[in-house]
Protein backbone atom coordinates (compact mmCIF):
# COMPACT_ATOMS: atom_id res chain seq x y z
CA UNK A 1 0.00 0.00 0.00
CA UNK A 2 1.70 3.47 -0.93
CA UNK A 3 0.87 5.86 1.43
CA UNK A 4 1.06 10.01 0.28
CA UNK A 5 1.31 12.49 2.35
CA UNK A 6 0.54 15.29 0.91
CA UNK A 7 2.41 18.87 1.83
CA UNK A 8 0.62 21.40 3.64
CA UNK A 9 0.48 25.33 2.42
CA UNK A 10 -0.71 28.56 3.26
CA UNK A 11 -1.77 31.57 2.22
CA UNK A 12 -2.54 34.91 4.11
CA UNK A 13 -5.78 36.48 2.96
CA UNK A 14 -7.54 39.66 3.82
CA UNK A 15 -10.09 39.04 6.90
CA UNK A 16 -12.61 40.58 4.23
CA UNK A 17 -12.21 37.68 1.77
CA UNK A 18 -12.64 34.83 4.74
CA UNK A 19 -16.25 34.47 2.80
CA UNK A 20 -15.29 33.78 -0.34
CA UNK A 21 -13.45 31.01 0.69
CA UNK A 22 -14.88 27.09 0.44
CA UNK A 23 -13.74 26.01 3.36
CA UNK A 24 -14.25 22.01 1.60
CA UNK A 25 -11.22 22.84 -0.07
CA UNK A 26 -9.31 23.77 2.98
CA UNK A 27 -8.25 22.33 6.22
CA UNK A 28 -10.19 24.64 8.17
CA UNK A 29 -13.53 25.90 8.92
CA UNK A 30 -14.52 30.22 8.52
CA UNK A 31 -14.56 29.68 12.51
CA UNK A 32 -11.01 27.93 12.74
CA UNK A 33 -9.00 29.69 10.85
CA UNK A 34 -6.04 32.12 12.87
CA UNK A 35 -7.27 35.76 12.33
CA UNK A 36 -4.31 38.77 12.80
CA UNK A 37 -4.19 40.57 16.10
CA UNK A 38 -5.85 43.61 14.40
CA UNK A 39 -8.21 41.22 12.48
CA UNK A 40 -7.09 42.36 9.03
CA UNK A 41 -5.70 39.13 7.87
CA UNK A 42 -6.09 35.40 8.09
CA UNK A 43 -4.52 32.29 7.30
CA UNK A 44 -6.22 29.27 5.42
CA UNK A 45 -4.19 26.32 4.92
CA UNK A 46 -5.03 23.52 2.58
CA UNK A 47 -3.05 20.04 1.35
CA UNK A 48 -1.42 19.36 -1.97
CA UNK A 49 0.69 21.82 -3.90
CA UNK A 50 -2.89 23.19 -5.65
CA UNK A 51 -4.16 26.08 -4.23
CA UNK A 52 -7.88 26.03 -3.82
CA UNK A 53 -9.23 27.75 -6.75
CA UNK A 54 -11.60 29.99 -3.85
CA UNK A 55 -8.34 31.20 -2.16
CA UNK A 56 -6.25 31.47 -5.62
CA UNK A 57 -9.12 33.54 -6.74
CA UNK A 58 -8.78 36.80 -3.78
CA UNK A 59 -6.21 38.86 -5.61
CA UNK A 60 -4.23 40.19 -2.07
CA UNK A 61 -3.63 36.47 -1.32
CA UNK A 62 -0.31 36.39 -0.01
CA UNK A 63 1.22 32.69 -0.85
CA UNK A 64 1.26 29.92 -0.88
CA UNK A 65 3.85 29.45 1.90
CA UNK A 66 4.98 26.05 3.27
CA UNK A 67 5.30 25.02 6.94
CA UNK A 68 8.46 26.80 7.48
CA UNK A 69 7.79 29.88 5.97
CA UNK A 70 4.53 30.66 7.65
CA UNK A 71 6.32 29.97 10.70
CA UNK A 72 8.61 33.40 9.75
CA UNK A 73 5.22 34.71 8.57
CA UNK A 74 3.18 34.15 12.08
CA UNK A 75 6.62 35.25 14.05
CA UNK A 76 5.77 38.91 13.34
CA UNK A 77 3.84 40.96 16.01
CA UNK A 78 0.97 41.52 14.01
CA UNK A 79 0.23 37.52 14.44
CA UNK A 80 1.89 37.29 18.21
CA UNK A 81 -0.31 35.20 21.05
CA UNK A 82 -3.15 34.40 18.21
CA UNK A 83 -3.98 30.66 17.72
CA UNK A 84 -3.56 28.30 16.63
CA UNK A 85 0.26 27.56 17.88
CA UNK A 86 2.00 26.37 14.48
CA UNK A 87 5.32 25.45 16.15
CA UNK A 88 3.40 22.74 17.67
CA UNK A 89 -0.16 22.38 15.83
CA UNK A 90 0.77 23.15 12.16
Amino acid sequence: MVIHNDPVFYAVIPSSELESVDYTQTMCTREGVRVSIDGSKAIVKWKGADTPSSVSAISEMQGPYNRQEILSVVSAEEWAGTLPNYETEP
